[in-house]
């Protein structure tokens, strides 16, 4: 039988899943766990302590769920690329994450769900590096080498740094879906337009030549990180990255310069 101080702790948290815990009173709790107001104010010392207890506790559930929502999309990237969207599934997902298939489907109800919050992240990380290196490259006074650090930044883990490139075709074949498609070119779209004004802001400083459009810049230079990315899976002994963007660099910088 569970004790009164446990019923109410309870009681707190139901209460606490259906209402902000700012709005719970001492009052409702007590109804709930079916004890008297004075209980519920002796197990938590106060209305104050309670609210300051369940916020506390919401905080810690929700670290919880973000940290497993993550290593079940880290697990999805590593099983994607390996096997492929057709081939993968979300109990081979839960398997490779050390999770039960239950806290997978908690979180994702379907593969196509998990792939594209994966999809997701990797162009999100995509369009924040763009904006996080973009002050650093204005800076540079060697603009060439600073757009080669900035490639190779995007390319990353393509040097076997961590991301798998097998990644980049899965999400060209699931493109054929329509719900992937339509995401897929929803962030593609934020992604060479960051792309596009960052060079739009080089244009304006003279380092860029002004007659080139800018979008049109974007998805030249976003064609030849896919391109870059397909050869090198192909045969990544070949392709000696580093150099290879050295050569690309000075392309780049010798058309579009001022």
């Amino acid at each position: 039988m569970m004790s009164a101080k446990d019923e109410v702790y309870k009681s707190a948290l139901e209460l606490a899943a259906q209402k902000p815990y700012d709005q719970i009173t001492l009052a409702e709790v007590a109804e709930l766990a079916g004890v008297h107001w004075t209980t519920v104010s002796r197990c938590f010392g106060g209305k104050s302590e309670m609210r300051n207890w369940l916020r506390d506790n919401q905080k810690n559930e929700e670290l919880q769920h973000s940290d497993t929502r993550s290593r079940i999309i880290e697990a999805a990237g590593a099983v994607f690329s390996s096997l492929g969207y057709n081939q993968a599934s979300l109990d081979l997902v839960a398997d490779y994450a050390g999770m039960t298939k239950g806290a997978v489907y908690w979180h994702f109800s379907s593969k196509q769900e998990l792939f594209l919050a994966l999809l997701e992240l990797r162009l999100q990380q995509q369009i924040r590096y763009v904006s996080m290196n973009a002050a650093s490259m204005l800076a540079s006074d060697n603009p060439s080498e600073a757009l080669k650090k900035w490639l190779l930044g995007e390319l990353g883990g393509l040097a076997g740094t961590g991301r798998n490139p097998g990644l980049f075709m899965e999400f060209v074949v699931a493109s054929r879906e329509p719900d992937v498609r339509a995401r897929l070119v929803g962030l593609q779209r934020q992604f060479l337009q960051a792309i596009a004004e960052l060079i739009a802001e080089l244009q304006r400083r003279g380092q860029l030549n002004s007659r080139i459009q800018a979008s049109s810049a974007a998805l030249l230079i976003d064609s030849i990180m896919k391109g870059t990315a397909v050869e090198w899976m192909i045969d990544p002994e070949r392709v000696d990255l580093e150099s290879y963007l050295d050569s690309v660099s000075l392309f780049i910088w010798g058309v579009f310069g001022p």
